[in-house]
């Protein structure tokens, strides 16, 4: 890791962000841990035409060419779609998918109350437990991350 993956980063802290970079799009992923260690997590609509429908997933949304960087963007997304400050996250790991890249941070604790969340899109947001996270099939590469995370912490 290099320094600054290594400090604290101040700002919000949106799930998933897509920017594409040459031919390879660019993610970045928040988990959200509260101080039960239970794990943020988004149900995605019940529709046939979208990847995943009705799977549980670490939430994401669009980077727009606005965007300088993800953090910028994960300030924007969050701010457009939770209305809500997040604080610090620390930028913990990079993945390479065959599909897209993937930078993962971490926010511990969340300061998330999903109860005080009007979801734009999605079924339900809450927390689950390490266990309901490692029981459940989520969508995207959620489970790999997911599995990382709990063995490293």
């Amino acid at each position: 890791m290099n320094d600054q993956s290594e400090k604290h980063t101040q700002g919000l802290c949106f799930h998933r962000t897509i920017i594409t970079l040459g031919t390879k799009k660019e993610t970045v992923t928040c988990i959200f841990e509260n101080p039960n260690n239970d794990i943020l997590l988004m149900l995605r609509d019940d529709k046939p035409e979208i990847p995943f429908p009705n799977r549980w997933y670490i939430p994401w949304g669009g980077m727009d060419r606005s965007d300088k960087t993800p953090l910028d963007a994960m300030i924007r997304e969050v701010q457009e779609e939770f209305q809500v400050q997040l604080g610090e996250v620390i930028e913990w790991r990079r993945y390479e998918w065959e599909d897209k890249n993937e930078t993962v941070f971490i926010q511990k604790p969340s300061l998330i109350i999903p109860e005080e969340i009007d979801l734009q899109e999605g079924q339900e947001i809450r927390f689950l437990s390490p266990q309901e996270v490692m029981n459940t099939d989520l969508a995207f590469h959620d489970n790999d991350i997911m599995r990382d995370y709990f063995n490293e912490r």
